[in-house]
């Protein structure tokens, strides 16, 4: 019996998780019922706000429950759809609280967006749990650089250069990664840990999410002129692209920002390489 295979499976996962799945449909069901509604004065209705509200306390209990059964990925991925939900109806100053107690959670550190470079430094590459949800906080500090940092160019600059920093210590357990910055100029990684191609954590990041956060990462390290820094994440970018979506079109994107970082760094000889093997890369890509 499928459905009995389904319920058993569900008996798997801790309480807590299994709580936090709970928040997910109420919240999914909440949105799927309000879709077609006004988000900027659904709430003004009582009895929807006192739902809403509800389903938001829900999230609190369910995430005080994972924090002492200290699941890092799973606090990370109650505060990011809490904090998603928030902005939904236009509470961004909520929202980036909640996202950055995800961050926190997930790196077991106080204020860990204000002290990123201490953080990221200290990060151990051999941990399971920074491999699995890496690339999703990752994307969430791309999302807090779009929507809780536009009038803050120093904290927007550094929300992108952590999330390139988590970028970089991705490729730290794969084969022949680079040992410095400028190692990732003329760097194409088909393996990720030397395990294969990339392996995404659909449950805490989806493929769009995350392609759109780490696109928002780049063009503010671009912007503000940290083409090093950005290195990393483009290889990601064009990695994700040509192992998981094989998608040539995006692929092509990542590869010509690749090529106008080099030619700000002053790479030309590696920016002339990237773009010589841009024909057969896509090729291998369609394949």
């Amino acid at each position: 019996d499928v459905c009995d295979l389904g319920t058993r499976f569900q008996t798997l996962h801790s309480t807590g998780v299994q709580l936090l799945q709970k928040c997910k449909k109420a919240t999914t069901a909440f949105l799927f019922e309000f879709n077609e509604a006004d988000a900027g004065t659904l709430l003004d209705d009582k009895a929807v706000l006192a739902r809403y509200e509800s389903l938001l306390y829900q999230f609190d209990q369910v995430t005080t429950i994972l924090r002492e059964k200290n699941d890092r990925l799973a606090v990370l991925e109650s505060l990011h759809i809490k904090g998603d939900f928030l902005l939904r109806y236009g509470r961004v100053d909520a929202a980036h609280k909640a996202w950055l107690d995800a961050m926190d959670g997930f790196f077991n550190s106080m204020d860990a967006c204000q002290n990123w470079d201490n953080v990221t430094e200290a990060l151990e590459v051999s941990d399971p749990i920074l491999r699995r949800g890496a690339l999703a906080a990752a994307s969430l500090l791309g999302k807090m650089a779009r929507f809780c940092a536009q009038d803050n160019h120093d904290a927007r600059a550094n929300l992108c250069r952590m999330a390139a920093r988590l970028c970089r210590a991705i490729f730290a357990e794969s084969l022949a990664h680079p040992m410095t910055l400028a190692g990732f100029a003329a760097y194409c990684c088909f393996q990720v840990g030397g395990m294969g191609s990339l392996a995404l954590d659909t449950e805490l990041v989806s493929p769009l999410a995350l392609t759109t956060g780490l696109s928002e990462v780049l063009e503010v390290l671009n912007f503000e002129g940290h083409f090093l820094d950005a290195l990393p994440v483009v290889v990601m970018l064009e990695h994700f692209h040509a192992c998981y979506t094989c998608d040539a079109g995006n692929w092509a994107a990542a590869r010509q920002t690749r090529f106008q970082l080099l030619l700000g760094l002053n790479m030309f000889a590696e920016a002339a390489s990237m773009l010589a093997s841009m024909t057969p890369s896509i090729t291998k890509v369609h394949q």
